[in-house]
C-alpha cells in the first residue's frame, strides 16, 4: 500500500513479502510512512495479500500497530519507521513493533549472550522509528562486543573500528574491540553508522546554583 512503497501496479510481484515456515505465521520486516490525512489517495495506508493478486485472500480495516484484521479497509500507519511484522493467518491477527538492538559482549556491562530460551539482552539501545538508536550512558571495558537485534543473532553488526564506523552486518562480521570508558553511543540502522561519543544522559544540575 502507499504507506509501504505504493500499490501494485498489477501484474506485479510484491516486494515486501513476508516469510513463513509453517503457512500460518508470517514474519518480515517493512519500512513504513504514517497516514498524510488524505483518504485513498494520500500515504500511510497498508492491506495484508495473498499470492501477489487482489483476487486471493486479503486482510485489511484493523488498528495500527496492532490488531485483528476486521474488514476491508485499509489499516492507517499512524507513525513513520521501520517495523518487524508478524501476521496470524488462520485469524487475521498482526503485530507492527520496532525492532529492539542492543548491545551485547564482553566489553559490555552484561556480556555475551548464554542462548538460553527467552534471554533478553539488557544493554538495549532506544528509538522512536527503528531507524535511529540512542544510548545515552554506557560503561565499556576493553574487550569485544557486537550490536544484535531482537535478542537473536539472525541480524548483527559489527568490524568497525572503535570509537566510530560504518558497522557490517554480513553474517560472521568481526566483532568490535572496544576501549574502555562510559560513552553516549549512536546507531543509524539505514546507514550503519555507530558512533561512541560523549554521554548522551541528561544531567542534574542544582537549581541553587542559577541566579535570576
Amino acid at each position: 500500500g502507499s504507506g509501504a512503497g505504493g500499490w501494485p501496479n498489477d501484474p506485479q510481484e510484491d516486494a515486501n513479502v513476508l516469510t513463513t515456515n509453517d503457512g500460518e505465521i508470517y514474519k518480515g520486516f517493512v519500512m513504513l510512512t504514517a497516514w498524510d490525512g488524505v483518504e485513498g489517495s494520500g500515504t500511510g495506508e497498508i492491506k495484508f495479500r495473498s499470492n501477489n493478486n487482489w483476487n486471493d485472500p486479503n486482510w485489511g480495516g484493523g488498528s495500527f500497530p496492532t490488531g485483528p484484521t476486521d474488514g476491508g479497509a485499509n489499516i492507517v500507519v499512524t507513525t513513520s519507521g521501520y517495523y518487524g511484522v508478524t501476521f496470524t493467518r488462520a485469524t487475521g491477527a498482526y503485530e507492527f513493533a520496532l525492532p529492539s538492538i542492543a548491545l551485547v559482549g564482553a566489553a559490555t556491562p552484561t556480556g555475551w549472550p548464554t542462548g538460553a530460551d527467552g534471554e533478553i539482552d539488557p544493554t538495549v539501545m532506544s528509538t522512536t522509528d527503528g531507524v535511529a538508536y540512542t544510548l545515552g550512558s554506557v560503561t565499556m571495558a576493553d574487550g569485544e562486543f557486537k550490536l544484535r537485534q531482537n535478542n537473536a543473532w539472525d541480524v548483527a553488526w559489527g568490524s568497525i573500528v572503535f570509537p566510530s564506523g560504518i558497522a557490517d552486518m554480513t553474517p560472521g562480521s568481526a566483532n568490535i574491540i572496544a576501549v574502555a570508558g562510559t560513552y553516549g553511543v549512536t546507531f543509524d540502522r539505514t546507514s550503519g553508522q555507530l558512533t561512541f561519543g560523549p554521554e548522551l544522559a541528561t544531567k542534574s544540575f542544582n537549581a541553587s546554583n542559577f541566579r535570576a
